[in-house]
């Protein structure tokens, strides 16, 4: 008996010295902490990044939201200078070479009515109110003026109440100017869409301007794949009697970052998104297959883009002739076949060769499974702008790429113009004359007849890529 109390008396003995060694050090780090204290409040006081305003917005956001990752997430978007104002005042607007972008942090209120952003969280902005057009084409003056404003205002005097309590934050883009181009939709749109919303990972609600209702029909599985949530549309439609919402958010993007044509550059994007991953994302929205076996006993399928008034393949047929005797399996595409996204993308997913000449249908490249091949027909005088705008992202994109240049005697033009005319002996002088004046000659003013022959010499160049076991 004696015994067994020893043994308990020292066990407790035991548990009490270690509730008090843990009791000293809990103590010893609260006074160091108490100690660093006031060097910590000196050091924020001389920061310039860090200033009291800015730690008090920066609190004030925190508590007023259920996740502080929304602000996290907004300020990846901004860099040097930028992010640090917008640390200091809650708002910054960012000019680039082809667009604006304004990134506020805190609670906003939107006026889908007036199309303006009350910042209700106490943001500053270097001038209030401060307006962007959210659209890529910043230097088209033309193009810019079909592109609503939209109005970031600093005081919260004329706010009205909020209607609507989200969650995530807004991002406002507009579709009108080039949109219905499937080059300037993706290009202009839906590429710079995606590398600044990505990030947010779908929980960003999507707020349009100058919205074209068949647009957003037509990428309705882009969109639904960027954001959850419905649609903000601003101002209301008018069929829905054009009534004032106000939506309240904990911070708002207005405008998108352009990169260049069909290219980013992954280190400035959030997370590191690159222009393959945005050919991933395309293909995951509309359920194709980004990397695909082709059985080689199966004839190789090759799908030719068919144009109707510009740029247009006078001996169509012909090709198809040719083609086939080549060995490949031909669907020609018209305008009615590819104005039909979904079934389209589809029906190039399932190809193995992609061809046609110089224009936006080529954009259809982004559908092409990974070492799928995209046959560009170069047309006279456009060198330049086919691997520009074609060339080069499609290989970037990991798409194989041959172009057929086509000599001056398969274009129209060819007995239009004198031989000593710039036309014919110097396109280039031709370019230098403005875009205006190149466009109407080079784009809208020629067709088309290939040199069966030599545009053999391609097919047969290109079937040995898709099949090169069989020749």
């Amino acid at each position: 008996m004696h015994t067994k109390s020893t043994k308990k008396e020292r066990l407790k003995g035991f548990f009490f010295d270690l509730q008090v060694q843990r009791m000293r050090k809990s103590w010893s780090r609260f006074a160091l902490g108490i100690m660093f204290l006031p060097l910590i409040y000196v050091v924020l006081l001389q920061s310039d990044a860090y200033n009291l305003n800015s730690w008090k917005l920066q609190i004030a956001q925190w508590i007023g939201s259920s996740d502080a990752s929304n602000m996290l997430l907004l300020q990846k978007l901004a860099a040097g200078t930028n992010k640090r104002e917008l640390y200091q005042n809650g708002a910054t607007c960012i000019s680039y070479p082809d667009s604006d972008v304004c990134v506020a942090t805190g609670e906003v209120r939107f006026d889908t009515k007036t199309s303006t952003f009350h910042l209700t969280a106490g943001q500053r902005l270097h001038h209030s109110p401060t307006s962007v057009k959210p659209y890529t084409r910043k230097k088209d003056n033309i193009t810019m003026s079909w592109i609503s404003e939209v109005k970031l205002q600093e005081s919260s005097a004329t706010a009205q109440p909020c209607q609507f309590n989200h969650t995530s934050p807004a991002m406002v883009f507009a579709t009108s100017g080039f949109a219905g181009n499937f080059y300037h939709d993706m290009n202009d749109i839906l590429l710079p869409l995606f590398m600044t919303a990505g990030h947010f990972r779908s929980q960003v609600h999507l707020v349009v301007v100058n919205i074209r209702d068949p647009w957003v029909l037509k990428y309705r599985k882009i969109l639904s794949h960027i954001s959850r949530h419905p649609l903000i549309v601003s101002p209301p439609r008018h069929w829905r009697g054009g009534e004032r919402e106000v939506h309240c958010f904990p911070g708002a993007v207005v405008g998108l970052k352009y990169y260049d044509n069909l290219v980013c550059n992954a280190s400035d994007v959030p997370d590191g998104h690159s222009i393959v991953d945005f050919k991933k994302f395309i293909h995951e929205s509309f359920s194709l297959d980004f990397s695909r076996t082709t059985p080689t006993t199966q004839r190789p399928s090759l799908v030719l883009i068919s144009r109707a008034r510009t740029r247009v393949l006078l001996n169509e047929e012909e090709i198809v002739g040719v083609a086939e005797e080549v060995g490949f399996r031909v669907t020609v595409a018209n305008r009615t076949t590819t104005s039909d996204v979904e079934r389209f993308a589809e029906m190039v997913n399932a190809c193995e060769v992609l061809v046609g000449a110089h224009g936006a249908g080529l954009t259809n490249f982004l559908f092409l499974a990974r070492e799928a091949v995209l046959v560009q027909v170069v047309p006279w005088g456009l060198d330049w702008a086919s691997e520009t705008y074609y060339g080069g992202p499609s290989q970037r994109m990991g798409v194989k790429y041959v172009e057929y240049k086509t000599e001056v005697d398969e274009s129209s033009l060819y007995g239009e113009y004198p031989m000593d005319d710039p036309v014919i002996a110097d396109p280039l002088a031709i370019h230098k004359m403005g875009y205006q004046v190149s466009r109407k000659i080079f784009i809208d003013g020629q067709n088309v007849t290939v040199n069966l022959s030599r545009f053999r010499e391609t097919l047969v160049k290109v079937f040995r890529m898709v099949r090169p076991e069989i020749l």
